[in-house]
């Protein structure tokens, strides 16, 4: 179970697990450019990213990391450059749609 989810409901954890997918990233490898549209969040399993806004290198995060999580409420342009600093393992949520009442 990944670390992210551990103070999750059992039925939190499936219904998370069956909207995203698995995806590995390499040394270097892009995740997200800035001003791109984004609809999916990613959440960090094993592996660590830099965090970069117009050249910038603000950050690294790691294991448990939640990048892009406003996209699934509404697709936007990302404010942020992610690059990923070791090889990686996340789990990507595509944008979930609503009804709004």
């Amino acid at each position: 179970t990944m670390l992210v989810l551990n103070g999750f409901s059992e039925a939190d954890r499936s219904a998370f697990q069956q909207v995203s997918r698995p995806r590995d990233f390499t040394l270097h490898q892009t995740l997200v450019r800035e001003e791109e549209m984004g609809s999916s969040m990613y959440v960090i399993e094993l592996g660590e990213v830099s965090i970069w806004i117009k050249g910038v290198k603000l950050t690294r995060l790691g294991a448990g990391a939640v990048l892009g999580a406003s996209s699934l409420i509404e697709p936007h342009h990302r404010t942020a450059e992610v690059i990923a600093v070791a090889e990686m393992h996340v789990h990507a949520a595509a944008e979930v749609r609503t009804a709004r009442v």
